[in-house]
């Protein structure tokens, strides 16, 4: 699972998430704080207020992005912004296509720990 060391800000600005889907039918992505569900969120989205910096210092952020089948040549990816912190970050997520066994679902996760 990749994930992320985030450095805030000493700030009450707003740290947001935006996740773009790349390739695949139909998507959603569930966001947890500590383990805990704060939103799902259909298809790609920009922008989800996840708190601000000062909210989000020790805090970890886990998301889940599932993605419906696509043709089977092509890869699944996922890319994942957060703005707002002490600097911004693009991450990607890429699995290959491989639906086998009746699984037609790709999971993809990215994990940010606030520091």
């Amino acid at each position: 699972m990749p994930f992320r060391i985030v450095q805030t800000k000493n700030t009450n600005d707003a740290i947001t998430l935006s996740v773009d889907v790349k390739f695949g039918h139909k998507a959603s992505s569930v966001i947890m704080m500590d383990h805990a569900i704060i939103a799902t969120v259909p298809d790609s989205f920009q922008d989800l207020f996840l708190g601000t910096n000062n909210e989000l210092r020790d805090k970890t952020i886990t998301v889940t992005t599932s993605v419906m089948k696509t043709t089977p040549s092509i890869d699944s990816d996922v890319d994942y912004q957060l703005d707002g912190a002490a600097q911004n970050y693009t991450d990607h997520s890429s699995k290959p296509a491989c639906f086998q066994n009746g699984v037609n679902v790709v999971a993809h996760t990215m994990e940010y720990t606030f520091i």
